[in-house]
């Protein structure tokens, strides 16, 4: 027997004259229109959640913009209008001395007078008051990325996608330009925008050779030297890529000393921005559920804004440098890459620990050439690599310098003092230590224990990084490490915590963010008291301890659960349908 839809599907079907009737089965039609109805439902469903999820990271992105400008109300107040920083740039921005609220907001005022650690009339509490809008703006940004969890797990249609980076990247531009005018003191966190400037003029104005000692010396009487709180410069203690970046501030920004700090600040801000989108394009192809959530959690973060645009420092545009070669990398173009990393390790010796492992990469890429190609490549790249190197530090290779390179070269990997690190937290301690252990406390000996777990990983490395994402842990890695090195500032996190939410990877991510939360109390003590010693334990040692004791009551647990078998799924009994009862069975009919 023939169903009523096929017997239908044959019929004549009357028409309107003049219009072409569908020829197209009536059951594919109703299952058509049913997948319509369904995506029609989905794609409703998808533009509440998009909706919902930009109007939280709106109202957080408003939050987290009312508390910077509450820091900068701080900071305003707790500058002091003697102070020649605050004044150089009051001299180009004339409105920051009236941004103190103690006479612009006396009823303000009056909430925390009460409150003796949080009186804004001394300055311990408006170093409280910074630490606490401090903490307020990353509370914020956490909220955020919450907000953006779920709506990250699955795949968004294109508007939501640019709906979300259009915010983030606006955002970001409001909260880059709110701390670009920030007001400034002079302090152990804002001394290297002046040096950079001060190296930078060294070559512009007075043609000196920054690694040579006796020229810079010669130069202590520069303004920039003062604002900096330094009265005997050395040489530079930067790779030669960085100096060509000084000498280009310099060039644009002018002879005038704010216009030259104001341009570094500028050089951050596009830094900045440049690097956050380059995150989402990263974890858009390398990990689609993170690039949402990882591209806030850098773009937005309070601490990365202030050591990137206010307090201008050099590992801002090292994060720039190594995320454009991980950008190139992972669009097959490795000599790009190579590049990159190479200019990276020119701006700072430091990372030239990262080329072993790209190198690595690079090898496993060529394989798939024939061998006359492969040489002809590789011959290429020793050659490009030979004429950067050389085009670097031509302009400063004399005989007199080369005590200054060697120089710049040990402070960066053999320090001969310890300061803010967890070697110096050691070396301080009230009790004795052995005489082994104080050994080990000198922080040459210290150095070259940390080099020597850091050539470990490296090796680790070339042994097992044969992917990108394998490259991107061992260098997030090896950079931790570096942490550990007798000289420690708390804008060492900037790559770090970069290199960690590229990698994605969930441990080493929650060991970044402790870091981090050790650079906010880093941070406090050097703003309260640069010579706090005992700081490197609660900046370095707490957070590792908290990290280390994490992941084992982790592995403990998943170990204990591993074997238990999940219990049984409750069946639910199916409910007695009434139906005809069975009859009696009886013989068939036989067959004709």
């Amino acid at each position: 027997m023939q169903s009523p839809d096929s017997t239908r599907s044959r019929r004549t079907q009357p028409a309107i004259p003049g219009i072409t009737m569908s020829t197209e089965p009536v059951t594919a039609q109703r299952a058509r229109g049913v997948f319509y109805l369904q995506t029609a439902v989905t794609g409703s469903r998808q533009m509440a959640r998009v909706g919902r999820v930009f109007l939280l990271c709106l109202l957080f992105g408003l939050w987290i913009e009312a508390v910077l400008l509450f820091l900068a109300l701080v900071m305003a107040n707790a500058a002091r209008p003697s102070d020649p920083l605050f004044t150089t740039l009051s001299a180009v921005l004339p409105w920051l001395p009236h941004l103190s609220w103690i006479h612009r907001l006396p009823s303000f005022l009056s909430l925390f007078s009460g409150i003796a650690w949080l009186n804004p009339q001394t300055s311990t509490g408006n170093l409280n008051l910074l630490l606490g809008g401090l903490l307020l703006a990353m509370a914020g940004m956490a909220a955020a990325a919450l907000a953006c969890r779920k709506v990250a797990m699955e795949r968004l249609p294109l508007w939501g996608e640019l709906l979300l980076f259009g915010l983030l990247v606006l955002f970001t531009l409001l909260f880059s330009v709110t701390l670009l005018v920030l007001p400034l003191g002079i302090n152990p966190l804002t001394q290297n925008m002046p040096l950079y400037g001060f190296y930078g003029r060294a070559i512009v104005l007075y043609h000196v050779n920054p690694y040579v000692g006796s020229g810079v010396a010669a130069l202590s009487h520069d303004l920039l030297l003062s604002l900096a709180g330094v009265t005997h410069p050395g040489t530079a203690p930067y790779g030669p890529v960085w100096l060509d970046l000084c000498i280009l501030v310099t060039l644009l920004a002018g002879k005038g000393s704010t216009t030259i700090i104001m341009g570094f600040r500028l050089l951050g801000l596009c830094t900045h921005v440049a690097s956050s989108i380059l995150l989402w394009l990263i974890l858009k192809r390398f990990k689609p559920k993170m690039h949402v959530i990882g591209t806030l959690l850098y773009a937005w973060n309070p601490l990365v804004l202030l050591f990137s645009i206010s307090w201008m420092q050099q590992e801002t545009v090292i994060v720039f440098g190594l995320l454009l070669a991980i950008f190139f990398l992972q669009r097959e173009s490795p000599t790009l890459g190579w590049v990159c990393a190479l200019l990276v390790a020119l701006l700072n010796p430091f990372y030239a620990l990262l080329l072993p492992i790209i190198f690595r990469l690079l090898m496993r890429e060529s394989r798939i050439l024939y061998l006359r190609r492969r040489f002809i490549w590789w011959f290429g790249m020793i050659c490009v690599s030979g004429l950067i190197i050389a085009l670097a530090y031509a302009p400063y290779l004399q005989y007199e310098a080369l005590a200054g390179i060697w120089s710049a070269l040990k402070q960066n990997f053999l320090p001969d003092t310890a300061f803010n690190s967890l070697d110096a937290a050691l070396l301080h301690l009230p009790v004795t230590p052995p005489s082994f252990l104080l050994w080990l406390f000198a922080p040459h000996h210290w150095a070259v224990v940390v080099l020597a777990i850091t050539g470990v990983i490296l090796l680790l490395g070339l042994w097992l990084a044969d992917t990108l994402a394998l490259m991107l842990l061992f260098s997030s890695w090896i950079l931790i490490c570096g942490i550990a090195l007798p000289v420690y500032w708390p804008w060492y996190m900037l790559p770090v915590l970069a290199l960690a939410l590229a990698s994605a990877h969930t441990r080493t991510l929650v060991l970044a963010f402790l870091l981090l939360l050790g650079a906010c109390i880093s941070l406090y003590c050097l703003l309260w008291s640069a010579s706090l010693l005992g700081q490197g334990l609660a900046t370095l040692g707490l957070p590792l301890l908290l990290w280390g004791w994490t992941m084992f009551f982790l592995s403990t647990w998943r170990i204990t659960h591993a074997n238990v078998p999940e219990p049984p799924r409750e069946q639910k009994r199916a409910m007695p349908s009434f139906s005809r009862p069975s009859w009696i069975s009886r013989p068939s009919r036989p067959g004709r």
